[in-house]
């Protein structure tokens, strides 16, 4: 199994940047003008593809090659009021905000110098394609193209759900610095792919929806793949029985369930996945590509394993800590006789330690915090802690003593 991030295909992974250790949430799709404008100079996929995910978009570059002007596999943001800039051709301002007053910024495919990211903003002179995946079905009707100085098959496609075809246009050479605006006119657009082979730039586009949720957001007829979601703590430590979700856009999720959560889904799709808050367990980021918002989209071409990484507070692991032992008792709360063969589970910070049966004597590290929960069977119900404290599970720092667990028996 392999997993490769951004415009390296194997799998496309991006963060849902506007949901923030959120629990797992779901949106509907809204009209939008995508004009790029919460974006800055220099804004990398990352930041693009984190802020777009919420309305369902996910950009991915595929740079033409060449011995010079070959661009990065990434999208850039390039704020056509700057001045002094690598490429003057795209300080076109004025005749974008002659369309709207808020248009401002455009997309480019940056220029591969062997550095990324690159220093300053400049457009790949070999072009390339952007593609602008969508969660929901959304309606393209028009679209803006920056410098398109050279005749040589530019084209803007929009595809429907199983990778048919739904109109196609030519974007025309209209010179260095040129501003137009090209009518697409298609409607129910899964995927819209422009391709051009020169320098050039995506401006604003207009993206109404076409549907406000997803009744057939997925095509079953291509090829199944696995899906693995798990959960760690931050130091890397397993964590089980966290809830996560899947949905590809429709009003209620595709798959739920608990990690480790396996399941199918099926290849060239768009998916949501979302990672669940519970009690002390914090979503903090995915181990995959360190994003640290708990809603990702995914377009699996692959089996995808997926690790949501949960701060639990549990504090760093110290090799050197004294080991100690753990002695867990059940008694009879009225002959105060002990009782063997209760069911005892030890965990620390969600992190699974040990378990057995009444009288359990488990190595812990000194100074660490445990909690203990122990089992009821039919005629032994557990009534309180022998220090008075009624609840089955407690915690207890490794070095102390643990009082003995009182059961009432029939």
């Amino acid at each position: 199994m392999s997993i490769l991030f951004a415009a390296m295909a194997s799998m496309l992974i991006v963060p849902m940047s506007s949901m923030p250790n959120a629990s797992a949430t779901m949106t509907n799709c809204v009209d939008i003008t995508l004009d790029f404008s919460q974006f800055s100079h220099g804004d990398l996929e990352d930041k693009i593809n984190g802020e777009l995910a919420p309305l369902g978009i996910l950009i991915v570059v595929d740079a033409f090659p060449g011995n010079n002007g070959a661009g990065f596999d990434k999208p850039q943001i390039f704020d056509t009021s700057e001045s002094n800039t690598a490429d003057p051709d795209l300080e076109v301002f004025a005749a974008l905000n002659a369309l709207d007053p808020n248009y401002k910024n455009v997309l480019i495919i940056p220029e591969n110098n062997g550095v990324y990211p690159p220093a300053q903003p400049d457009d790949a002179a070999k072009g390339g394609e952007i593609t602008f995946n969508f969660l929901w079905k959304r309606n393209v009707d028009k679209l803006v193209f920056v410098d398109a100085d050279r005749e040589n098959g530019k084209t803007a496609t929009a595809y429907d759900g199983s990778g048919g075809i739904i109109n196609s246009v030519g974007i025309p050479d209209m010179g260095d610095g040129s501003v137009q605006e090209i009518d697409v006119n298609a409607d129910g657009v899964k995927k819209l792919v422009i391709s051009y082979a020169d320098s050039g730039a995506i401006g604003p586009i207009e993206l109404p929806c076409y549907e406000r949720n997803s009744s057939d957001c997925e095509d079953t007829n291509s090829e199944a793949v696995d899906l693995t979601v798990n959960s760690v703590d931050l130091f890397g430590d397993e964590l089980t029985g966290l809830y996560s979700q899947v949905d590809c856009g429709g009003d209620s999720p595709i798959i739920t369930g608990f990690t480790t959560l396996e399941d199918v889904l099926h290849s060239g799709n768009m998916y949501r996945v979302c990672a669940a808050n519970f009690d002390i367990f914090i979503f903090s980021s995915w181990l995959n590509d360190g994003s640290e918002y708990s809603c990702i989209l995914i377009i699996p071409t692959d089996d995808t394993e997926l690790t949501a990484i949960y701060d639990t507070g549990r504090p760093a692991p110290d090799p050197n800590a004294q080991q100690t032992s753990l002695l867990v008792k059940a008694i009879d709360e009225d002959t105060t006789d002990e009782i063997s063969g209760m069911w005892v589970a030890i965990t620390t910070y969600g992190i699974f330690v040990g378990n057995g049966f009444t009288e359990l004597d488990e190595q812990v590290s000194s100074g660490v915090q445990y909690t203990v929960c122990m089992g009821e069977w039919p005629g032994f119900e557990f009534t309180k802690w022998s220090d008075g404290n009624a609840n089955i599970c407690r915690n207890v720092t490794g070095g102390n003593s643990l009082p003995e667990a009182e059961y009432a028996t029939t």
